[in-house]
């Protein structure tokens, strides 16, 4: 079994060091040729929140440069999920960036919006708002929108947004010292994992697993 985890790390690590960043590069640069060709409509409002969601990770203060182009378009084609997807995406550069006061605004924001649309992205933005909160240091209102956003999830079998929901309150309940609900959450996540047959799901719950059981003296033997 340590084997198995030692393997998930080493492609853990792989996939976060200089071939993720040349690979969002790529995806960018391809964005931004698909960009070059939109006209001023919906698509064009899509691509410019993909270009911006595509930098979190990745320059995140030059992802913050479409926002203003990208609201003055969702004002445009008053597409009200346009603007969600906007601000949605404005509020995680923020996030990214450590400005957790204007991240939860703009995520606030979009939810309000996806909520009055009951789109069922509402319960990612969520998470997204959870940890704005967690970062910002307020660990009860994250535990709040993540167990809110699990349980809305868990009700349209929402998989991708539970195994979001999973993965961070396994570190919420680790940086609590609360072993007994940090454990359940870890099973949780990995049965969804398993579920959703995502192999990059699959290889972080798995490294998450493995690096949390060994915090509290469980070497998965």
């Amino acid at each position: 079994m340590k084997i198995i985890f030692q393997l998930f790390f080493i492609l853990f690590l792989f996939q976060h060091t200089g071939y993720g960043q040349k690979e969002n590069q790529e995806r960018i640069d391809s964005l931004l040729t698909e960009l070059s060709k939109a006209k001023e409509d919906t698509t064009k409002l899509s691509l410019l929140a993909d270009i911006m969601y595509a930098h979190v990770y990745y320059k995140p203060q030059e992802g913050l440069a479409y926002q203003k182009t990208g609201m003055e378009l969702a004002q445009k084609t008053d597409w009200p999920i346009g603007t969600a997807k906007i601000k949605d995406k404005i509020g995680r550069l923020n996030w990214r960036l450590g400005n957790f006061s204007e991240a939860l605004k703009y995520h606030t924001e979009a939810y309000a919006i996806y909520e009055k649309v009951n789109d069922k992205y509402k319960n990612y933005v969520l998470v997204e708002i959870a940890q704005d909160y967690l970062d910002d240091g307020k660990l009860t209102e994250a535990e709040s929108y993540l167990l809110k956003s699990l349980k809305l999830s868990e009700g349209i079998n929402d998989k991708k947004t539970m195994v979001k929901a999973y993965d961070i309150l396994v570190y919420l309940y680790n940086i609590q010292g609360n072993t007994g609900e940090m454990t359940k959450m870890i099973y949780a996540y990995l049965k969804v994992s398993e579920e959703l047959a995502d192999k990059q799901s699959m290889m972080h719950a798995a490294y998450t697993s493995a690096i949390y059981f060994q915090s509290i003296g469980n070497n998965m033997e």
